[in-house]
């Protein structure tokens, strides 16, 4: 069996151009308790802006019709893993140290 070696800089460079999805909450004053977030917030990293507009829009409404924002952030992130413009990550992204693309984003 082959073991895949993972350097912690591999594995943070290959996380730039994927999209962190997180959801707005917010602290009431007095209160250690968060308050229920109005509306979803979806943020994304450097990618291709024609991929990133995708991503946000189906994060968004996936958040917006009650999908949680982990939900949210595995279906951005197979957006850009699998969308060939998206030069960062996934099929659009250059192959690893042994020639080979190899898709393993990790949420």
């Amino acid at each position: 069996m082959h073991s895949i070696k993972l350097s912690r800089r591999h594995f943070l460079s290959g996380m730039t151009g994927v999209g962190a999805i997180l959801p707005v909450t917010s602290i009431a004053a007095g209160s250690s308790q968060a308050a229920s977030p109005k509306r979803p917030l979806v943020v994304t990293s450097k990618t291709n802006p024609l991929v990133r507009e995708e991503i946000t829009t189906t994060a968004y409404d996936l958040m917006l019709n009650g999908g949680s924002a982990m939900d949210a952030a595995e279906k951005g992130t197979n957006i850009s893993e699998s969308d060939p413009r998206d030069t960062t990550v996934g099929y659009g992204g250059d192959p690893n140290e042994d020639g080979f693309l190899q898709l393993d984003a990790s949420v």
